[in-house]
């Protein structure tokens, strides 16, 4: 359990300046008295092999790396962590969801804080920045392009994620702005997120049967009262007809019931969300009489 932890996802496009954040933020946090780890892919694979990588048709490689990449994340979240406040960035272009997913579930995992920051970053301003690095630094124009078209953007809930344009990395306040979000994932680990999200769903869920059982207790206490409505009059009508068009009424207030047209009281589920059964069935004597009674004298076979 790490619960003084935080894994910290860049994403974004070569050349946007993610390895930059990455330096940047491990000196500012280090000043800060946190114990600070970084796991770059770009020191796991060469440039040279990204660039094969990258045109190659098959993505057994690229899987290969990225799973090596998980598994050193892995390892250190694995070990003991002191009383400090631990992040673990990971420098990696994350530009599929199902990549920064993996790093979620370790987080859910390890009871540690998630974070990510997107470092926005226009393809023509990369290429720009790109052509400015070393020779040996640079990564071929076609991986930033194609990589462009597949940058997956963080939309979903789970993803806590952080966008900071490439242009204001240089911000003073950034870091500052960034600590703030760290310590707020590490005041929330994935796993206590994700045990509020479960509980909510099954509140909604117990809701849900709750509003299923409701339903269900009125048709029973819509039959009851047909029953009971035909034994009173079965000497002065035709009980089958008279079945027959108490039947219809009874679908017509289910199907309201059902679409919400007609609201049960809201005192008739009880503190333990069980069903007051005598409120239930008072309420709906009261809503299937009022409906005999706008039916009698059309075609409803009641004699008085």
């Amino acid at each position: 359990m790490n619960q003084n932890f935080c894994i910290v996802v860049l994403l974004g496009l070569p050349a946007s300046g993610k390895s930059w954040l990455a330096n940047k933020l491990c000196s500012f946090l280090s000043e800060n008295d946190c114990v600070v780890k970084c796991a770059a892919y770009d020191n796991i694979v060469s440039l040279e092999e990204q660039a094969k990588i990258a045109l190659s048709s098959t993505s057994e490689l690229t899987k290969h790396y990225r799973r090596e990449m998980k598994e050193t994340v892995e390892s250190i979240l694995a070990t003991p962590n002191s009383s400090q406040k631990n992040v673990m960035i990971v420098d990696d272009n994350n530009y599929y969801r199902s990549m920064r997913y993996e790093y979620h579930q370790l987080a859910a995992k390890f009871n540690t804080g998630y974070l990510q920051i997107y470092v926005r970053c226009e393809v023509a301003n990369a290429l720009f920045q790109n052509s400015n690095r070393p020779q040996s630094n640079r990564v071929p124009d076609c991986v930033i392009v194609q990589m462009d078209t597949r940058l997956e953007l963080p939309c979903e809930s789970w993803e806590n994620s952080l966008t900071i344009d490439s242009a204001d990395l240089n911000n003073p306040s950034m870091m500052s702005k960034i600590w703030v979000r760290i310590q707020e994932a590490i005041s929330n680990p994935v796993s206590t997120i994700k045990r509020l999200e479960e509980k909510k769903l099954v509140a909604e869920q117990s809701k849900l049967c709750n509003n299923h059982n409701v339903v269900h207790n009125i048709d029973k206490a819509l039959r009851k009262q047909i029953s009971q409505y035909i034994r009173e009059h079965k000497e002065k009508n035709s009980a089958r007809v008279l079945a027959a068009q108490l039947n219809d009424i009874r679908q017509s207030v289910m199907e309201d019931a059902k679409r919400g047209i007609i609201v049960p009281p809201a005192d008739i589920l009880k503190a333990d969300e069980s069903i007051d059964m005598p409120k239930l069935e008072t309420w709906v004597t009261t809503i299937f009489l009022q409906r005999c009674s706008s039916q009698h004298g059309h075609d409803l076979v009641i004699l008085e």
